[in-house]
């Protein structure tokens, strides 16, 4: 990844707007808000925006997307377009990391802009990973892709990417399965009585 691509700075002329991706999908676990996965945060207006903005708290206000972060992702790769929301993170090395959470159909991981993406990065050593969410409030799954990819990337073979891909999304969907009934557990939420 280029200088202009690191995360941290904002790509210009690039806003949330309407985008609501990840008021619906990320759990929020902090002090001032609460919130399970792929529930809707009581200040998000869904196809309008987050309705507190310009006052959100500090959780909402530092977290951006991958789309908001990196500058190779063009106009297509906007969560509520592409339906894929890309959260960018560093592991213990600084090593930047891409986790792509599937918001919607499953089938994404077929298109030719998801596969090029996951190949582009995984060649260039990018860890990726895809996230399949559960139910709503509850956990999801996430696999490393790079370890099984890795062969048909550098042999620039698409079928066998693409059926590999398939493979993940199954052994993904599988692991939900097995923990259906696996809440996300927030630390920060006071117990109803």
């Amino acid at each position: 990844m280029s200088e202009s691509s690191e995360p941290g700075h904002l790509v210009e002329g690039r806003e949330c707007g309407e985008c609501t991706a990840c008021c619906v999908a990320l759990t929020i676990d902090s002090e001032e808000l609460q919130k399970p996965s792929g529930t809707k945060c009581q200040h998000c207006d869904i196809g309008i925006g987050c309705k507190i903005y310009l006052s959100r708290p500090p959780v909402c206000r530092d977290w951006h997307c991958g789309w908001r972060l990196l500058e190779f992702l063009d106009e297509g790769w906007r969560p509520d377009k592409s339906k894929v929301l890309i959260s960018v993170s560093s592991d213990e090395n600084k090593n930047i990391e891409l986790t792509l959470e599937l918001i919607d159909a499953l089938t994404v991981v077929l298109q030719p802009s998801f596969l090029g993406l996951v190949a582009g990065m995984v060649a260039e050593n990018v860890k990726m990973y895809l996230l399949v969410p559960g139910k709503p409030g509850h956990v999801a799954a996430k696999v490393f892709l790079n370890d099984g990819l890795a062969g048909a990337i550098k042999n620039g073979d698409v079928e066998q990417l693409a059926q590999l891909m398939v493979a993940a999304l199954g052994g993904a969907v599988d692991h939900l399965k097995s923990r259906h009934d696996e809440v996300v557990v927030l630390q920060h939420s006071t117990p109803k009585e």
